[in-house]
């Protein structure tokens, strides 16, 4: 019987194959490819190595685009380190998807460039080595910013394509800025309960070396699962707390005399009542101002007006008045986001700027047409609500304080009294009815009392019940930046480890004391100044300033009131 003709073996030629893992390293780029079937290793080499691929016969030259067409040398300034980075940017940065690697265009590109600086090439198996690589510096960086720093933790999910995301951020001061670093976005497969949520976020926090003790705030929406996700922290703490508590008093028990042990134990206790008070849980402000506007949507009926007019707008943005918009050059109405109620305002106000436009285009259609009474609706929606609008927007700075965010809330606040009509009224109303968990945080207070935009003598905004919560707080956050850097006491209080016993230079002795004597008069001075700050004159409000700037020049000469602001 005549043989017949047998596949040709391709792994020989192309790929080395080690017979103990049973994979396929290619003899070129060294990529290892764990399928051993010849379409696997004919598709690697025609799209890596094309023209490696015709020598070998796996293509026709016939098949191929044409001959190599001459192209003119340049010279071009390019090192390795700047390649790579700039290839892990387009794939991290800017959201290139790996299969592009890999595209003959890509390849077009980037593969002069790797012949002429003599590297492997970067597809899209041999780039994610690099991601990682990167990855470790991003968080090595990150671990090396936070260490000894009280960090603010910010939580939220969000869907995408049907995949439910968790962001963990953390906010912390670094050279005057306020930082943000992502922590990580993490895929929730399962409901989004607090325990879950609080487990993920435990997880990551270990991954960076980020203790409990660090966590100044955490900011979340007013979800009850991320709600309760904060008190599951603070449990947490309390418990870590309990057992440093614990292991200190069975350390003392140990030692003899019964003062001191005793001694220990009172400034054990005290400092754990510091630390579990220092922790706080802070609402969204955005999301607040959200639930107040839904709240007035609610209560006042105005839903099935903005569900009229999104349906107006759909309309709108549809064949034949899409291009008639266009042809005149004005903008396609905004439509409404249901999530975001800004968005209800942006698709009211783009309405109401090109009103008369929009009226006359669809006076005679029967279908798509606003009713005068509809018209006036937006009038009046976009009068009452643009106070709420500017703040929504406000809160998205980069670079807000908690203090920014008081005035911002007050101002808005003001602003819907003065217009005095109705929808206003309704909103300040609900407003108020939110404000108490964000306005009576102590982190919010501590944060304004510090400002003196806010607190000053006689200010009607920040009265004495709030400077007393407020001031009582900012002494337990001096003290435990003072047990974080190590002096482990109080202010006002001469450190103990600086005293001279009797045998020694009666000079030495002198001077220990005066030392400790001006510490103490130098402490003693700071919390002066922390609680003369509601007599000083009020800082005059104006556009544009930066309250971090100006408090840190303030406080300059006071080191540790200073280090709030760092």
């Amino acid at each position: 019987m005549a043989n017949r003709g047998r596949k040709r073996e391709l792994g020989a030629d192309l790929f080395e194959v080690n017979p103990e893992t049973k994979e396929a390293q290619c003899n070129i780029c060294k990529t290892i490819n764990k399928s051993r079937r010849n379409f696997s290793y004919k598709r690697h080499y025609l799209n890596f190595h094309r023209k490696e691929a015709i020598e070998l016969g796996l293509i026709n030259e016939e098949d191929a685009i044409g001959p190599e067409p001459k192209v003119k040398k340049m010279k071009v300034r390019m090192d390795q380190a700047t390649y790579e980075k700039s290839v892990v940017d387009l794939v991290s940065v800017h959201g290139l998807s790996l299969r592009t690697l890999n595209s003959p265009a890509m390849r077009c590109l980037m593969n002069p460039y790797e012949e002429a600086l003599n590297i492997p090439a970067i597809n899209s198996v041999s780039v994610k080595p690099m991601l990682s690589d990167i990855a470790g510096e991003v968080k090595s960086k990150i671990i090396r910013e936070v260490t000894g720093k009280f960090i603010c933790l910010k939580l939220d999910i969000a869907t995408r394509l049907d995949r439910d995301m968790l962001g963990i951020n953390i906010q912390f001061m670094k050279r005057k800025k306020q930082v943000v670093r992502t922590l990580g976005i993490i895929q929730l497969k399962q409901r989004h309960t607090a325990k879950v949520i609080k487990e993920e976020v435990m997880r990551v926090l270990q991954n960076y070396g980020i203790d409990l003790e660090s966590i100044y705030s955490i900011t979340t929406d007013n979800g009850s699962n991320m709600l309760l996700t904060s008190e599951l922290i603070e449990v947490d703490l309390d418990e870590l707390l309990e057992e440093l508590h614990e292991e200190s008093c069975s350390e003392s028990g140990d030692e003899d005399g019964d003062e001191k042990p005793q001694r220990v134990d009172d400034e054990d206790f005290d400092r754990t009542d510091e630390l579990r008070n220092i922790f706080s849980a802070v609402r969204c402000a955005a999301h607040t101002a959200q639930l107040a506007v839904l709240d007035t949507l609610k209560e006042t009926n105005m839903r099935k007006h903005i569900s009229a007019i999104k349906a107006f707008v759909k309309y709108l943005r549809k064949m034949p008045y899409k291009n008639l918009l266009k042809s005149d050059n004005i903008n396609k109405p905004v439509l409404s986001c249901d999530t975001r109620w800004n968005s209800a305002y942006a698709m009211a106000k783009s309405l109401q700027d090109n009103k008369q436009y929009i009226a006359n285009m669809t006076k005679n259609d029967k279908v798509c047409h606003l009713s005068e009474s509809e018209w006036d609706f937006i009038e009046a929606f976009v009068h009452g609500f643009k106070p709420m609008a500017v703040l929504t927007n406000a809160l998205q700075a980069e670079q807000l304080t908690l203090s920014d965010f008081y005035i911002l809330w007050f101002r808005c606040k003001l602003a819907l009294k003065k217009q005095n009509d109705t929808m206003s009224l309704k909103l300040l109303q609900n407003m108020e009815k939110r404000e108490p968990s964000l306005l009576n945080n102590k982190a919010v207070l501590a944060a304004a009392y510090v400002d003196q935009r806010i607190n000053y003598k006689q200010s009607p905004i920040f009265d004495d019940d709030q400077r007393a919560a407020a001031l009582r707080h900012l002494k337990l956050v001096l003290r435990r930046i003072s047990l974080r850097k190590g002096t482990d006491q109080p202010q006002g209080v001469p450190r103990s480890s600086q005293s001279v016993n009797s045998d020694e230079d009666p000079l030495e002795e002198f001077l220990v004391d005066h030392e400790n004597s001006f510490e103490q008069t130098q402490s003693g001075s700071t919390l002066e100044k922390l609680e003369n700050l509601s007599l000083k004159p009020r800082l005059k409000l104006t556009e544009n300033q930066n309250i971090i700037e100006y408090e840190s020049r303030k406080w300059a000469r006071i080191k540790k009131c200073g280090s709030l602001f760092q």
